[in-house]
């Protein structure tokens, strides 16, 4: 999910049933001159585990069905570049996700 925010927010934020992780943040000047935050976040159980942090960090940007369309198109034609720079991207924010799991892990 994707968050605005006119603050900066936390990496963790304890909810009522679970937390709210912000990552990826990016400052956006709007037209009046006001700044935002704009974020990727992701909500989990109380209870978390690193491997269900990569899979949720994961599957903001590829749910399965978009993750399994990336893989086929991939291997049915892995000469076509557009199939192959959309693989890289999918494979590159997995990499990416697991960057931010173990942040949060360590935190």
């Amino acid at each position: 999910m994707y968050l605005e925010s006119n603050n900066i927010m936390q990496l963790k934020t304890r909810e009522e049933n679970g937390y709210l992780f912000c990552f990826d943040e990016k400052e956006k000047k709007l037209e009046n001159g006001q700044k935002i935050f704009i974020y990727e976040a992701i909500r989990t159980p109380l209870y978390y585990t690193y491997d269900l942090l990569v899979s949720l960090i994961i599957m903001e940007k590829y749910p399965d069905d978009k993750m399994q369309a990336v893989i086929n198109n991939y291997l049915l034609e892995n000469d076509n570049t557009e199939h192959e720079e959309e693989f890289k991207q999918m494979q590159s924010w997995r990499k990416h996700a697991k960057e931010i799991a173990k942040q949060i892990i360590k935190n």
